[in-house]
């Protein structure tokens, strides 16, 4: 039985364009959560920097000083400047563009034609058969080249914004926290938000007679 080359020809067009599309939209993931990562995890660290002073004691040790008022809304302010220094990029950032995803497609590739990017190329000037089948051959050469490129995994890319391993600091310091503070972990962390005397009362106990005891007549 014969085959129809012309509907070959379409299934395997459909299946590659399949292809292509999978590959842009794993690309397009991949910046996504290289672009959005960096800005969500330094917000993240600047609530655990916070969470775990609060565990160790931050407010306490406050509440021993003479201005206490004025040195929690102090310290209270200073991290809500980190927190909204951290907090503004991620609230500006965008979604990568179609541009984007080719040229991540086209640098993943390790060529020079950038076979990606060329698929969705015109040709400016089509006047003869000769020119159309030339650009033809080279779409088909192109199209060949990008369905061997592969997205990739995505990258943190944490250490372009925290070159000295801050964050390393930051999550041992949390963890020592968590375990010093122990029953008392949520406690402190409310202690945090309240701006008033956070240290118990002292209880006291006071002996003391109205009459003089017999035995010393004072």
């Amino acid at each position: 039985m014969a085959i129809d080359s012309n509907h070959t020809n379409g299934h395997d067009a459909s299946k590659d364009e399949a292809h292509l599309a999978r590959l842009q939209s794993r690309a397009l993931l991949a910046l996504a959560f290289e672009g959005l990562w960096p800005h969500l995890a330094r917000l993240l660290l600047v609530v655990l920097l916070f969470v775990a002073a609060s565990w160790a004691g931050l407010w306490q040790v406050l509440a021993r000083s003479g201005c206490y008022d004025a040195l929690h809304i102090l310290t209270f302010a200073i991290f809500a400047v980190l927190l909204g220094a951290a907090l503004w990029p991620l609230l500006r950032w965008r979604m990568p563009s179609q541009m984007d995803v080719l040229q991540r497609l086209d640098a993943r590739s390790h060529k020079t034609h950038r076979p990606v990017t060329a698929l969705n190329d015109r040709l400016a000037v089509d006047r003869d058969p000769l020119t159309r089948a030339l650009w033809d051959k080279h779409l088909a050469q192109m199209r060949e080249a990008a369905l061997n490129v592969r997205a990739g995994w995505p990258r943190s890319r944490l250490i372009r914004f925290d070159p000295w391993a801050l964050r390393s600091i930051i999550i041992l310091f949390a963890v020592a926290a968590f375990f010093m503070a122990g029953e008392a972990r949520w406690q402190r962390l409310k202690d945090a938000f309240a701006f008033g005397d956070v240290l118990p009362a002292s209880s006291m106990r006071v002996d003391a007679w109205l009459s003089p005891p017999a035995y010393t007549g004072r």
